[in-house]
């Protein structure tokens, strides 16, 4: 006789495991081991079936994760800041035993035919909130993008408050108080941040903002005919025209003026040694994403998006002046709320 559970107790759900999803599907157990582990010889036909009664059935992977990485489109180039962090992911996502898929964002959509503990995003925006309730039920952390909590999509990003604070007080120490402020590109959510906290400490500080010369202009003669104590270029990938027409002129770099951009080894240490330079701590950043991931695997409810703080490199070497200790870990921190920013066309 079959008793029913005593009430107010809930029945223990029965665990879904691979030998559950062979016998609803009829398929050998080690048809549908190869099949959900995307490995092996099998029909895609038969995959995309098994994967679907295995993800309508509940079954999770615990034993071995496998995690998306949402990659943005590249383009014809590949940006340091993209292979630094892809760099990154990988590495310390092997070291959580977690296996991965690198995922265009433009094929978002096929992630509802792969079995999936979870997806870490590289792209703007918030190009993927739109879509990701009706999708997934996976969850999301974004790398330097929003987080949206209602769909379980979390941010991990650096802390351009923290860094524009640190590079206005450098200014000042240095004298230099007439600067010029060169985007790149103004579409993503560090670039509106980092300004809107720049102009804003540079304001308290009585630094003057010179707006930027015409399109055609020379660098080193604008630089030289205004009087520019810094030129600062808020990106990994620095306009290498503008050291060059710089250095034509015959001015010192940093001495006479400092270009300032965001570190990029092999570069800034090469042709800038010695400048004062912020870098996005990619291991950080990584290590952050991939640990935030695990946590939601879990299930846990204390979990809020992360910022993690900037270091100072000067002559590819971490500064002991703006960090304090260089061998210091670096600062991470929280923030607790529902929904972070919406950000649309702010």
């Amino acid at each position: 006789m079959t008793r029913n559970p005593p009430a107010g107790k809930k029945q223990k759900e029965k665990k879904v495991t691979v030998r559950t999803i062979a016998e609803m599907t009829g398929y050998a157990h080690c048809t549908v081991a190869r099949a959900l582990a995307d490995r092996g010889n099998v029909a895609e036909e038969t995959r995309r079936r098994i994967v679907r009664i295995a993800m309508e059935s509940g079954y999770v992977n615990k034993s071995e994760p496998v995690v998306a990485l949402i990659l943005p489109p590249f383009g014809r180039e590949i940006s340091t800041y993209n292979t630094s962090l892809i760099d990154e992911l990988v590495r310390h996502l092997d070291r959580e035993g977690c296996r991965y898929e690198l995922i265009p964002e433009s094929m978002v959509g096929k992630l509802n035919e792969k079995l999936l503990n979870g997806a870490i995003s590289l792209c703007y925006l918030g190009t993927l909130e739109k879509q990701w309730a009706s999708l997934h039920t996976i969850p999301l952390v974004c790398i330097n993008d929003y987080g949206f909590h209602l769909n379980r999509i979390y941010s991990v990003s650096s802390n351009d408050r923290q860094v524009m604070s640190l590079l206005v007080e450098h200014l000042l120490a240095g004298g230099r108080k007439r600067v010029v402020y060169y985007e790149l590109h103004s579409s993503t959510k560090n670039q509106r941040e980092r300004k809107a906290f720049f102009l804003q400490k540079a304001e308290e500080a009585e630094i003057e903002i010179v707006p930027l010369p015409e399109r055609d202009r020379n660098w080193g003669e604008f630089v030289r005919s205004a009087r520019i104590d810094a030129v600062i270029i808020p990106a990994e990938d620095p306009d290498l025209r503008i050291y060059a027409q710089i250095r034509e002129q015959g001015l010192r770099i940093p001495d006479d003026v400092e270009l300032i951009h965001w570190f990029s080894r092999k570069i800034t240490d090469v042709l800038m040694p010695g400048q004062f330079s912020p870098g996005q701590d990619f291991p950080e950043l990584a290590r952050q994403a991939v640990l935030l991931m695990k946590r939601l695997f879990r299930g846990d409810e204390a979990v809020h998006d992360l910022f993690v703080d900037y270091r100072i490199f000067q002559s590819g070497t971490l500064s002991s002046g703006a960090e304090g200790n260089p061998s210091a870990l670096p600062r991470v921190r929280g923030r607790r709320s529902g929904r972070t920013r919406r950000g649309r066309g702010s």
